[in-house]
């Protein structure tokens, strides 16, 4: 009962004020966010790159799909005016590991892959002005409610 009303609570209050929208473990999310990024870097330069199966054998799509989830990702720890930034720092990030690509032996850049990027920060964009831009505030609060409860 306590979870549903904390679920709506989180979905559905004003993110205007800077006290509602601070969270706890910002750090934590930031650090999350950074792995992602890390990831996508070590996934665009590696030599080989390891098979998933066949759901990420399209290679566009995960591009698209992972610079989609950096946008949403950092989008939700940061507040809407700093939104175009990130979004350029990375498109800006694509387009350079692109680059960096071609500078190797065995990776070849492509421009598709550069506009899949791209896209994809323009979706993730776009979808963070809905109200999916308050998932990590949601699942912040209740981590901070347990560990509330937890060390009463």
């Amino acid at each position: 009962m306590k979870i549903k009303s904390l679920f709506f609570k989180g979905f559905t209050e004003n993110l205007q004020s800077p006290q509602e929208t601070r969270l706890h473990y910002l750090w934590f999310w930031l650090c999350i966010g950074f792995g992602l990024v890390a990831l996508v870097v070590w996934l665009s330069l590696t030599p080989k790159l390891p098979q998933v199966g066949s759901l990420f054998s399209y290679d566009k799509l995960g591009h698209f799909l992972a610079y989609a989830t950096l946008m949403g990702w950092f989008a939700q720890l940061h507040p809407v005016s700093r939104h175009l930034r990130l979004a350029l720092y990375l498109i800006f990030l694509g387009v350079f590991l692109e680059y960096l690509q071609s500078l190797s032996a065995v990776r070849t850049p492509d421009l598709v892959d550069a506009i899949a990027n791209s896209l994809g920060v323009l979706i993730g964009w776009g979808l963070m002005q809905t109200q999916l831009v308050k998932t990590i505030l949601f699942i912040d609060r209740v981590i901070n409610s347990i560990l509330y409860r937890l060390y009463k």
